[in-house]
């Protein structure tokens, strides 16, 4: 079946389906009804082979039947027949209709409004069997194992009054590995526009990181060193920001790991700014109420907190206007910000250090410090005076934003890279992030 057939069906039934549940609202009724679904091509390699791929099409719809007290929800599959998904539907409909009676008043309900109409469509720009195809290709020479998934994420949102919005995007990543006996070198290819040279500039650079690991692994001592964080790297780190550091809830709860940066207690370095910036296109603006964010929204301007992510819960909780974060109130499409660092200028300017490609295990060790530990992954080289000398074993660190992006940022590269969402445990993650490599004067490595 054609992409755009199967879409197109479900967005059809979508459409019937939400008609006959807002006309069968009674009283005080009121609904929300969000659609989240994906037409998928899985290809995983091992060793430069082809070992599995498969097709998958799904989509799932949430309803949420309010009164003036209080909400209920539910969610279930759409098959894309609208007779199946209607019948369906109403038998949600009644079902949550003895749900609500039962439920005590919510004193923060979101009463809805009609947040307007919007209708977004990225198609692909080529098609992935034929990505998959220069894959094997230029991967041939390499002991490879990685993921590809490619094809259209759509997300849409309807309310009983009226507001519709639809978004959807047909992108990719490619997820994978290069292999020397037991190490490896990690990367991620991703984007809707699939570019042959840079895809093969990127192989290559991960080529050239493996043969600098059959170098003698070097010994280096727990201590303070100067690093340089590539964009992976950071992008681990970014993915902790995304556990409350710049949500309004925990803000008010006390438990946000940028409370004392709100405060004005601390603040990150003039070179750092962070922004939700929805043109890069992998998730859509308007959030699971049908409120439209911002194109660009800045969320650290400079080094200083420019604002809180906050939802309508928190904006009726807390009495302070919303910008239409998500539930969570967690990033959606982070970018941080280039700086002046030249490709070619980061191991000169490293000069003795650790180049360190990736990290992994992070977690918060004190949020209300911004302190967390992790550990090094993948290629990671000691270097001297300006030339990589070998790799390093796995290292612990503990660290703070204040010091890595605040007090001890050195530099911020004038590059980026996209690291999108890559989790598929139950489907295709929407949403990324946009990342510079940084250099950091002093990291704090424990073990």
């Amino acid at each position: 079946m054609k992409t755009a057939d199967y879409v197109r069906r479900i967005e059809n039934s979508y459409e019937n389906v939400s008609k006959v549940l807002f006309n069968e609202l009674k009283g005080e009724e009121e609904a929300i009804f969000n659609l989240n679904g994906e037409e998928s091509l899985f290809v995983r390699f091992n060793r430069s082979q082809i070992r599995q791929n498969i097709f998958v099409q799904q989509a799932f719809v949430r309803f949420q039947l309010q009164n003036s007290k209080t909400m209920t929800k539910a969610s279930w599959t759409l098959t894309g027949d609208s007779e199946i998904d209607v019948r369906e539907a109403r038998l949600m409909l009644g079902r949550l209709r003895a749900e609500l009676d039962a439920l005590p008043a919510d004193p923060h309900l979101v009463k809805l409004e009609n947040h307007g109409h919007s209708h977004d469509d990225k198609p692909s720009l080529r098609h992935d069997e034929d990505i998959v195809e220069e894959i094997i290709e230029e991967t041939k020479t390499s002991d490879m194992a990685g993921l590809f998934a490619g094809g259209p994420l759509f997300v849409a949102n309807k309310n009983s009054k009226g507001q519709s919005h639809w978004f959807s995007s047909s992108n990719f990543f490619f997820d994978y590995s290069l292999y020397h006996q037991q190490k490896a070198v990690t990367g991620v290819v991703a984007g809707r526009s699939w570019d042959d040279q840079a895809f093969i500039s990127k192989i290559q650079e991960s080529q050239n990181l493996l043969s600098l690991m059959k170098r003698p692994v070097q010994e280096v001592k727990p201590g303070e060193y100067k690093v340089y964080l590539a964009p992976a790297a950071v992008s681990e780190i970014m993915s902790l920001v995304n556990w409350g550091a710049l949500s309004q809830k925990t803000y008010k709860t006390g438990s946000c790991a940028f409370q004392k940066l709100a405060d004005k207690e601390k603040q990150l370095s003039p070179q750092l700014t962070l922004r939700e910036n929805f043109d890069l296109g992998w998730t859509p603006r308007f959030n699971s109420w049908g409120e439209v964010s911002e194109n660009h929204l800045t969320l650290v301007e400079k080094g200083q907190l420019k604002t809180l992510l906050t939802n309508s819960n928190s904006a009726m909780e807390y009495k302070i206007a919303t910008n239409a974060a998500n539930e969570s109130e967690s990033p959606r499409s982070l970018e941080m910000m280039t700086g002046s660092l030249d490709n070619e200028e980061i191991l000169k300017k490293l000069g003795t250090g650790l180049y360190i490609s990736n990290l992994h295990y992070l977690n918060w060790s004190d949020v209300m410090m911004a302190r967390f530990t992790g550990m090094t992954r993948f290629a990671c080289f000691w270097v001297q005076n300006g030339e990589i000398v070998g790799p390093i074993q796995d290292l612990r660190f503990d660290e703070t934003l204040y010091r890595c992006w605040g007090s001890e940022l050195a530099e911020i590269t004038n590059f980026s890279e996209l690291a999108p969402g890559v989790l598929t445990y139950s489907e295709r993650e929407l949403g990324g992030k946009k990342v510079p490599g940084l250099l950091i004067n002093k990291w704090n490595f424990t073990l």
